[in-house]
């Protein structure tokens, strides 16, 4: 059964209360922190009870932190949204994709809460909006009323629940200061929630080529409770865990999680986020590219050259969350904690020493006859990945031995040569080396029966470091390729190598028009987009355009822009992440089917629409240039790319009788496709 938050209704306000609790002996309950004083308690939540949040603040998205909370509507479009405070609306937002259809509301106390993901507005914020809409025929609009000609008070129905921009149905809701997201449940959205965190796995990561957990040199993931583990040398620390407020979503981040190590302590803290600055930190807190997990661990760590603002340490410590553990130290503890926003804590304690001697050789040798037991059964197909741990150090991992192979190393080829002992972890073999001067090729040797083998793959190491520029540049196949990293585009100092592989076709309606580049670490996230050009020599593509790999699906680059140069065709854009970029020309136009009057399941008043559905395998569609005309008269339309559905809403119906349509549809390279036919409004 699913948990929901109790609210108390009392002289017509919310009142919502919240109280500590604990499940085990390391959780202790804690007194209620009601939000600053500058921030009053909000009259009442947006939506009726019973409320249950389904994600927290700070929560792993791709690309951004989620920057508010979200409200179940129990899967159903169309629940009353009210004001939760009084004020004036400030800016209204009509989009199909985002946000979707949302508003923000200006409090006396300065702040914005915005409310998003609606189905519909309520008056007169409905009327506002669609003369816009009507007048100009566009749907996307993003209006900015004069203060205070939209005023609300606390508990007015200003629109209905919905699931626009994205979906499934659900209410989001944040609290901002200009720029600054904060967390609704420590600054006026107080909950009773009696759910303490849950604290899941401990993940300690080997940094440099001399330290192991329990004779590995790959990261380690450790269920909680745990009681001892057996460290030698340097770890970082990270942890899997959740908010106990939903039980539905393993996400769901708690408001605060620490770690204590000999009295230096490092805290993780979602209470704000910039949208300017912060975003782009997500996926190197999260560990979105799953260097050590799959599972999006979060970081009780930071490098020397970068901090991220919700992590802090004791000591302003730079690089703090490295444990050291040598040889001969008394067993520590190292101490994690995690606590929500109603101040419920759960706290873990695990026992850290160093090896014995007379356990480090067996584990170490337990770790490799793991190795070598699992490559009798092992048949993947041989591929390198380099992983940048912390200084001049790399993981090296390798997919693909010969059956039954011992004596496995994995390392660097150049002037000497530098390999070190692998070990097998999630499926792969790994270990941490140090990266010389020279380097040639990447390295993996081992020996079966008495026949010694090895696999080299040649490759170049370009150093990105966060004080300069880098430019990293390949010809191919015909093409040249570009990546230009501007200053502070890197989080720390990292190595890169690039690779070109074999065109891969996308989609039906996307025409390879270059080799595919690939620009390792995968999946390695940047801190400031780079820019991506790749000149395809003597071809002439009308509708090429750039692409990048994420999650296995090709997709248009940001920024993307078509040009033509001296030497052939250009296309360039943006890339957040490292990864594989390719050209690729749209052969098909979008395909729009028939439209047909359908009657909305919402409890807006406003249930009438018009919509059809398009089909696009290309580039994707644009928008700003995809649109209905009806009667001959452009109607302002919706485009939902989650659902692939064309849609034309009024605020009022069209008068009874047939009508004619046209549908215009346009991707994003400029591939259009037109449709018509007619309807009858009863």
């Amino acid at each position: 059964m699913a948990r929901h938050l109790i609210v108390a209704a009392l002289v017509g306000a919310v009142v919502l209360s919240s109280c500590g609790a604990g499940t085990s002996s390391d959780v202790t309950p804690q007194a209620t922190q009601g939000p600053p004083e500058n921030l009053p308690p909000l009259e009442r939540p947006p939506l009726d009870p019973p409320i249950r949040i389904t994600a927290t603040f700070g929560e792993y998205r791709r690309g951004h932190f989620h920057a508010g909370v979200d409200f179940s509507t129990e899967h159903r479009v169309g629940r009353p949204v009210y004001a939760p405070v009084n004020g004036y609306v400030e800016r209204v937002r009509t989009s199909g994709a985002g946000f979707g259809r949302s508003l923000m509301l200006r409090t006396p106390d300065g702040r914005t809460i915005l409310l998003a993901h609606l189905d519909a507005f309520d008056e007169p914020i409905a009327s506002f909006v669609a003369a816009v809409q009507d007048s100009s025929g566009e749907y996307e609009q993003e209006l900015t009323p004069p203060p205070n000609a939209l005023p609300v008070r606390a508990g007015q129905r200003i629109a209905w629940s919905g699931d626009s921009g994205a979906g499934p149905p659900h209410l989001h809701m944040e609290v901002r200061f200009g720029a600054l997201a904060y967390n609704p449940l420590r600054h006026g959205l107080a909950v009773a929630d009696v759910f303490p965190p849950v604290l899941r796995r401990v993940i300690l990561e080997p940094v440099d080529d001399v330290s192991y957990v329990q004779g590995s040199s790959a990261p380690r993931s450790i269920a909680l409770p745990a009681d001892t583990v057996v460290v030698e040398g340097r770890v970082r620390v990270w942890i899997e865990a959740a908010d106990g407020v939903t039980d539905r979503w393993p996400r769901a981040a708690p408001y605060a999680a620490s770690m204590e190590w000999r009295g230096v302590s490092v805290e993780c803290r979602f209470d704000r986020i910039a949208w300017d600055d912060d975003m782009s930190a997500v996926e190197w807190v999260y560990d979105a590219r799953g260097s050590v997990s799959p599972r999006h661990p979060l970081a009780l760590w930071s490098a020397p050259e970068f901090r991220p603002s919700m992590l802090a340490a004791s000591g302003d410590k730079a690089g703090a969350g490295v444990i050291a553990v040598e040889v001969g130290d008394p067993p520590q503890a190292l101490t994690l904690a995690v606590r929500d926003a109603a101040d419920n804590r759960t706290v873990r304690r695990v026992i850290l020493r160093p090896p014995r001697a007379d356990e480090r050789e067996r584990m170490a040798a337990r770790a490799r006859a793991g190795s070598a037991g699992r490559t009798r059964r092992a048949a993947a197909r041989p591929g390198f990945e380099l992983i940048p741990v912390q200084g001049p150090f790399v993981r090296i991992r390798y997919s693909g031995i010969t059956r039954g192979s011992r004596d496995l190393a994995l390392g660097f080829a150049g002037e000497s040569l530098t390999t070190r002992p692998a070990d097998f972890a999630s499926g792969r073999w790994s270990a941490v080396v140090r990266v010389p001067p020279a380097v040639t090729a990447i390295l993996a040797a081992g020996s079966r029966a008495d026949d010694r083998w090895e696999v080299r793959r040649p490759v170049r190491l370009l150093a990105l470091s966060p004080e300069s520029t880098c430019v990293v540049t390949a010809t191919e196949a015909g093409a040249s390729y570009r990546w230009s990293f501007p200053r502070n585009a890197a989080f720390a100092p990292t190595f890169l190598t690039y690779d070109s592989l074999a065109p891969s076709r996308a989609s039906p309606g996307l025409k390879p028009v270059s080799s595919v580049m690939e620009l390792e670490p995968s999946g390695w996230p940047l801190r400031r987009p780079a820019q991506v050009e790749v000149v395809m020599h003597d071809r002439d593509h009308g509708h090429a355009a750039l692409f990048v790999q994420r999650s296995g699906a090709w997709i248009p680059a940001r920024g993307e822009s078509v040009t033509s140069a001296p030497s052939g065709e250009r296309v360039e854009g943006l890339a957040v992440v490292l990864g594989r970029v390719a050209a690729f020309d749209d052969v098909a136009a979008p395909r729009a089917g028939i439209a047909r009057v359908v009657r909305l399941r919402t409890g807006a008043p406003n249930r009438w629409a018009l919509q059809c559905a398009v089909i696009e395998r290309g580039s994707g569609v644009d928008a700003s240039r995809t649109h209905l005309m009806v009667d001959g008269r452009q109607v302002p339309s919706e485009w939902n790319a989650e659902r692939g559905v064309l849609r034309w809403r009024p605020l009022h119906p069209p008068p009874r009788g047939a009508h004619r349509y046209e549908v215009v549809v346009t991707d994003r390279a400029g591939l259009e496709s037109r449709g018509s036919g007619g309807f009858v409004a009863r």
